[in-house]
């Protein structure tokens, strides 16, 4: 498979394999607070206050100190549960510090979602909001191990602000491993199944972070002196905005514009006052720039660099993108959970090719693999991407059948996405293998939804699927076969999963009544033949 196996031509980088995620948060963040003479780096919007890299440190000493007084020790979860802002960055590197995986909830989940993630990762400390207090505490009840941390505090939690008034005498001193010790457990679909949890270790992120310098964000034609200014709206639970927009940025001393969600008016405000040169976003944001009447209405002139990922884009989007906003057209690139943010980028030089995700990391290798035979691809030949090198997770947690499904046992992780290289050895995804459903950038596991249909005493099976939507992407859609002499109408249906899961995951795409779901002789759904099927009724 050597013959067919594509490197980045970039040159490999000597990884350093004694350092962890929180030394080198520590050693940055001071080494930019003295080069930068502690200008404000952090601005929560709407509120304006300016946090400095001495108040950052200060504050993750404190709360990192503090949570060993609760008991946080290395080898515990910590959860976060929150929108993004400073109270969650400060959380998440005070976990870190003292040696506990942070564990990312998204903060739209339901009582049901929540208390999955809960058990699945066994997190025994949380950290949220009291807008998410309610939902916290009700599943804290039924985990009676779980310590609850609420910003501004509730019966039976601690306050937040109690930790970081704390004096820093408990500050750990914890031996990590950084090969091995693993620093945050988000959460992906895979490319079957449930929601399993990712365990990216020190050493990915360090590897993952020391790849940014070859695909520099940084704008061209900044000012002497002048800061890159990014803004902080994708949501922190998810590897592209808690690696690619929070930390890395922040660790290169980049000033971070923190958002606590996407809406279109803030946005483009926030854009135009603190003059925004670089934005890192989804598809559906690239669309919304393109194409709602509000924009042309704000001065974006600010923009210098537009970075986009979570999803293919289209050439026919990015024209318009293009034609309409005097910026350099968007950088996409690819990557996974699985793979500690990015594998694949598109270089600053290489804006030519617009439907390229671009060219592999330093360190990285990449085959295309026939996904029938096992054969390896030449150029211009289609099959699912094979990913190797140092960024690959270390696993699924608890979950070694999985592990060993998505990585073989030379190494090589099994994405589930259909590409293929050209001449050059620019990458293009085309396709997927795997079940994902992608709903503006969030993932949406077919199976989650299965399993919750299925729970309803009505209904006897379930399959779901993607529709294609210009907008969203993908929205669900599913296909129920009643019990006999059981009734429900689509609206009881659609009712049914809203009440469990997360907006992003309600049926959307609609549902239909079948007979029957098709399935192989192992039982596994066919999903290829609903998609067909869907195709043929829109011909």
């Amino acid at each position: 498979k050597k013959d067919t196996m594509v490197k980045s031509r970039f040159p490999d980088i000597d990884i350093p394999k004694d350092v962890d995620v929180a030394s080198e948060t520590l050693r940055l963040f001071e080494t930019h607070g003295k080069k930068l003479n502690n200008c404000p780096l952090l601005y929560p919007c709407p509120d304006g206050h300016q946090y400095r890299y001495d108040e950052l440190i200060r504050h993750i000493r404190a709360v990192a100190s503090g949570l060993a007084k609760l008991g946080l020790r290395k080898g515990d979860v910590l959860a976060i549960c929150s929108p993004n802002s400073p109270e969650w960055i400060i959380v998440f590197f005070a976990a870190i510090c003292n040696g506990a995986p942070v564990t990312t909830i998204n903060p739209l989940y339901t009582a049901y979602e929540l208390k999955n993630h809960i058990n699945d990762s066994g997190a025994n400390f949380i950290y949220s909001t009291n807008a998410n207090a309610d939902i916290v505490r009700e599943v804290a009840k039924e985990c009676p191990s779980l310590k609850v941390i609420l910003l501004g505090g509730r019966a039976g939690s601690v306050d937040f602000h109690h930790l970081l008034s704390d004096d820093g005498s408990s500050f750990p001193s914890v031996d990590i491993d950084p090969i091995d010790d693993v620093a945050i457990i988000p959460y992906s679909s895979g490319t079957t199944g449930l929601p399993k949890g990712v365990m990216l270790t020190h050493y990915n992120i360090i590897a993952s972070r020391a790849f940014c310098p070859a695909f520099s964000n940084a704008p061209v034609g900044l000012g002497p002196g002048e800061q890159t200014v990014v803004l902080g709206f994708l949501p922190y639970f998810h590897c592209y905005g808690m690696l690619g927009v929070m930390m890395y940025n922040l660790f290169a001393g980049n000033r971070l514009i923190n958002l606590p969600r996407f809406e279109e008016t803030l946005f483009l405000e926030t854009i135009q006052k603190y003059k925004v040169n670089q934005l890192l976003v989804v598809p559906p944001t690239i669309l919304f720039l393109a194409t709602h009447p509000m924009v042309p209405e704000y001065d974006l002139s600010s923009v210098k660099s537009v970075g986009c990922g979570g999803a293919p884009l289209s050439e026919e989007v990015m024209d318009r993108f293009t034609s309409r906003i005097t910026v350099p057209a968007p950088r996409q690139g690819y990557g996974m959970t699985e793979t500690t943010l990015g594998c694949i980028r598109t270089p600053l030089q290489s804006l030519s090719r617009p439907a390229s995700v671009g060219i592999p990391f330093p360190n990285m290798e990449v085959l295309v693999v026939d996904p029938e035979t096992g054969a390896s691809l030449g150029s211009h030949q289609r099959g699912e991407l094979w990913i190797r090198g140092p960024i690959v997770m270390k696993g699924y947690l608890n979950n070694p059948k999985a592990t060993h499904s998505a990585i073989d046992a030379n190494g090589w992780l099994h994405t589930g996405d259909i590409g293929f290289y050209d001449d050059d050895g620019y990458f293009y995804v085309v396709d997927r293998i795997k079940e994902l459903i992608k709903y503006k950038g969030f993932q949406v596991a077919p199976a989650e939804l299965e399993a919750v249909l299925l729970t309803n005493p009505r209904i006897d099976d379930a399959a779901v699927i993607g529709v294609p939507d210009v907008e969203a992407g993908e929205l669900p859609k599913a296909y129920v076969v009643l019990k006999p002499n059981c009734e429900m109408s689509v609206e009881d249906v659609k009712s049914f999963v809203a009440g469990k899961m997360a907006r992003y995951k309600h049926l959307k795409g609609g549902v239909e009544f079948v007979s029957s779901v098709p399935k192989s002789q192992s039982g596994k759904i066919l999903r290829k033949e609903l998609r067909a099927n869907l195709i043929k009724s829109k011909i």
